[in-house]
């Protein structure tokens, strides 16, 4: 594989990655799950066993995972977010259990 198909096969992991946090931006958790499939065989598929000249690939590589970073942020938060939510719904069905029971 030559280093301009590696360097379009970055590009599109790129855009991936870049629909993938705008997906966590609006919550769309789905979307960003899709993404991340396709980007990951994308990946598989086209640079497993590809030669090519690793520096100049680096930088490309390390936009990716800086929006990984900030993405995973973003879940991270969401999850805290839903499993708040439980905690105080949780404590709601057990206030009325109670109060149900007197």
């Amino acid at each position: 594989m030559n280093d301009l198909k590696v360097d379009q096969i970055l590009d599109q992991v790129y855009e991936l990655t870049q629909q993938m946090l705008a997906a966590a931006n609006d919550e769309k958790w789905v979307d960003v799950a899709q993404f991340e499939a396709q980007r990951q065989q994308l990946l598989m598929e086209s640079l497993a066993n590809a030669d090519v000249d690793k520096s100049k690939v680096g930088e490309k590589i390390r936009q990716i995972l800086e929006i990984d970073r900030e993405m995973q942020a973003k879940v991270i938060k969401a999850r805290n977010t839903i499993r708040d939510e439980l905690i105080d719904l949780n404590k709601g069905k057990d206030s009325i259990k109670a109060y149900q029971s007197k």
